[in-house]
């Protein structure tokens, strides 16, 4: 969380730094509600095993989404 947070300080100023915390905020609230709530249902009627299938494509996602949206590196524009 500490590397999140320097990376929004160091790229958004005023109104638009506060907008970022906010929406980081409300997507790790979602995250532990969410998150509680998919887990238990998956160990109570199937396997911990398929938590971690889970996840594995959740990440493959996210990172193929991050290679498609996001510059491969960063610009000199402020």
């Amino acid at each position: 969380m500490p590397t999140t947070y320097s990376i929004v300080v160091e790229n958004y100023d005023g109104a638009n730094r506060a907008k970022v915390f906010g929406a980081i905020g409300g997507m790790i609230a979602v995250g532990i509600a969410v998150e509680s709530m998919v887990g238990g249902t998956l160990t109570t009627y199937g396997s911990w095993r398929w938590g971690l299938v889970g996840e594995f494509f959740l990440m493959l996602v996210i990172v193929g989404l991050t290679y498609r949206y996001l510059p491969a590196k960063p610009s000199e524009e402020s």
